[in-house]
């Protein structure tokens, strides 16, 4: 359906199509299933998706009972604190180090495991009005969408994603706009602020701004706890076989060896996933968006576009430019310009601003009771943002600023050209762009770059 600019004088076409999608959002989430349509019968089986969400995490419970038999049962009591007859005395001082490290580590995995799973991702609010097939709300979605804001100006004056011709990113699914590093998630139905990815293992939802620190606490802690289980049950596996010891337990080697395998397993993976998380965190990328790069890097869509209004200098911004058909191809300049533009990350602000936005804390605004200790537990603090609205380091937005401004002038010089050459008959061919690209790469003519931008 095409859609139509609202002018000041629709006014109150705008207000019938906001008390139609006001209706729609104060619909209750349970229903949306069916409002999908989906169907009545599939909508009353919905509980059993629920509880296969949850199944994932019956299986990390289940490892994690077998781990508590296999190390608090049959190698802290069965063998250093109940010792066979042939063992001089029992240890407990190592018993008692290895149930407090044991049990500090499992705890922690859990409590962050249960953040993980029952906080809000940061879905968006959903507005499901194609679902109902309704048309009257389909054509307000599109009037509101075309209307750029719920005040009948552009809005999202901060925004930096933006769509090829400049507007506002618009989730058509949820009927929202979308705000900087906002993405739908196809599984969930639902648009989250800073989307990082869709995780099964915690209840099947997505990993996003508000869950993302007991998601990344929580590989941290699974991995210390694979490796301390992996090297303790190592450790005393080896010393039993080299004694030829006795255990009480008469599988005790054999529990304890596949624990040792499977703890060094989940570790070594769940060790390089964290690590890479953690390079996200310090350099203030998701995982989406580390995808992104290569794409933008290929592509006259860029993800990111100054916002409209002044510069930071202070001066008036072009107005973009629409770039060239996408079946054209790129020409030496575009790759450079593009490439160069795919390498700049604009929410960069140094490690420091980096870690403390994800985890909280900044000693230069420390409070009373507050300390570092705030990073190894989910508890949010009060650096924590709204989710829509993220901090750029102005020295690389300039960047952008200037390699969209060569960008956008480049494009206005071919659109320029290429209605010059069907007036003339000839088109704006691949060949032609390649002259005009090369053009652009004599860095020495200096008249014609003032001229065409």
């Amino acid at each position: 359906m095409p859609l139509v600019r609202l002018s000041q004088d629709d006014g109150p076409r705008r207000s019938a199509a906001y008390e139609r999608l006001g209706a729609l959002a104060a619909a209750p989430y349970e229903d949306l299933g069916r409002r999908r349509g989906r169907g009545r019968a599939e909508g009353d089986r919905m509980w059993w998706r629920r509880v296969l969400d949850w199944a994932p995490v019956a299986v990390i419970v289940l490892l994690l009972v077998f781990s508590a038999h296999a190390f608090l049962y049959t190698l802290v009591v069965q063998h250093l604190l109940i010792p066979p007859s042939t063992t001089p005395q029992p240890q407990r001082t190592k018993a008692l180090l290895y149930t407090l490290i044991y049990l500090f580590l499992l705890l922690n995995f859990l409590w962050n495991l249960t953040e993980a799973c029952v906080r809000d991702p940061g879905y968006l609010l959903h507005r499901g009005a194609r679902a109902r097939g309704d048309n009257e709300d389909e054509e307000a979605v599109g009037m509101l969408e075309s209307d750029g804001g719920e005040d009948g100006d552009d809005g999202g004056e901060d925004e930096w994603e933006r769509k090829a011709d400049g507007g506002r990113r618009f989730c058509r699914k949820c009927r929202v706009y979308k705000p900087d590093r906002t993405h739908h998630c196809s599984t969930c139905g639902r648009c989250v602020l800073k989307m990082d990815h869709h995780c099964p293992w915690i209840a099947n939802r997505c990993v996003g701004f508000r869950n993302y620190k007991p998601f990344l606490l929580l590989l941290f802690y699974a991995t210390l706890l694979c490796l301390f289980c992996g090297i303790t049950s190592a450790i005393e596996l080896a010393s039993v076989l080299k004694h030829d010891t006795p255990t009480n337990v008469e599988l005790a080697p054999i529990e304890w060896a596949f624990l040792d395998i499977a703890a060094f397993v989940l570790g070594m993976s769940l060790g390089g996933f964290c690590a890479w998380h953690i390079y996200l965190t310090l350099t203030n990328r998701t995982t989406i968006e580390s995808l992104e790069t290569d794409r933008s890097a290929h592509s006259r869509s860029p993800r990111f576009r100054p916002p409209p209004g002044a510069t930071s200098s202070g001066e008036h911004q072009r107005p973009p430019s629409p770039p060239p058909r996408p079946g054209a191809l790129l020409t030496p300049f575009e790759k450079r310009r593009l490439h160069a533009l795919a390498r700049v990350n604009i929410w960069d602000r140094g490690w420091r601003r980096n870690w403390t936005a994800v985890f909280g804390w900044d000693r230069t605004r420390a409070r009373a009771g507050v300390g570092w200790w705030i990073w190894f537990v989910p508890l949010q603090t009060g650096s924590w943002r709204d989710g829509a609205h993220h901090p750029v380091d102005e020295r690389r937005a300039d960047d952008v600023r200037k390699i969209r401004g060569e960008l956008d002038a480049y494009w206005a010089a071919q659109a320029a050209r290429g209605a010059a050459g069907a007036g003339a008959g000839a088109g704006d061919t691949d060949q032609e762009r390649e002259e005009c690209g090369r053009e652009w790469d004599d860095e020495a003519d200096e008249e014609q770059w003032a001229r065409l931008s």
